[in-house]
């Protein structure tokens, strides 16, 4: 994990690589306990992005928040687990939402590539955009305390206030 400072949130981003579609349940679950651990050194105001190699498959159908429509083949285990990790900690999967070509879902690639990884170099170009907080508005009063000056108008806001308290 490493932490960023950004304005006006920092930005805590966790590398992940689970094990191998072979490992035993234990393994993978020994890396989710981890990764919630470092979860638990982030704060609510910061981004966090967990990112990496999953080993999993989450499927092609919209899934509440967190699997968008285009993600890739029938979801198996792995992909179940990933979902229920993302629902634990309000998190998206996110290369599930982009319309990309089948061939552009995954990174996995077969033997025979002439590069010592059986995986193609995923880079990413992000540009963050936070929503502009909306402050509450008088809710339609227009207050107007010059005219309080005026002896007559005084008098109709304090019998106003009477009545209230």
């Amino acid at each position: 994990m490493i932490k960023l400072k950004s304005v006006p949130n920092d930005i805590a981003i966790i590398q992940a690589y689970m094990p191998i579609t072979q490992a035993n349940d234990g393994e993978v679950e020994e890396i989710y306990e981890k990764i919630e651990e470092l979860i638990s050194l982030t704060n609510s105001k910061e981004n966090l992005i967990i990112m990496g190699d999953w080993n999993a498959i989450v499927g092609e159908n919209i899934d509440g928040r967190e699997v968008g429509k285009y993600g890739l083949g029938t979801r198996n285990e792995r992909g179940d687990r990933l979902v229920e990790f993302c629902r634990q900690h309000d998190l998206i999967i996110t290369n599930t939402l982009f319309m990309n070509h089948k061939r552009r879902r995954y990174t996995f690639k077969m033997p025979g590539a002439d590069i010592d990884s059986d995986h193609n170099l995923v880079m990413i170009k992000s540009l963050l955009k936070f929503k502009k907080l909306e402050r509450p508005k008088n809710k339609g009063h227009d207050w107007n305390l010059c005219q309080l000056k005026q002896p007559e108008i005084r008098k109709l806001f304090e019998k106003k206030m009477q009545r209230k308290t």
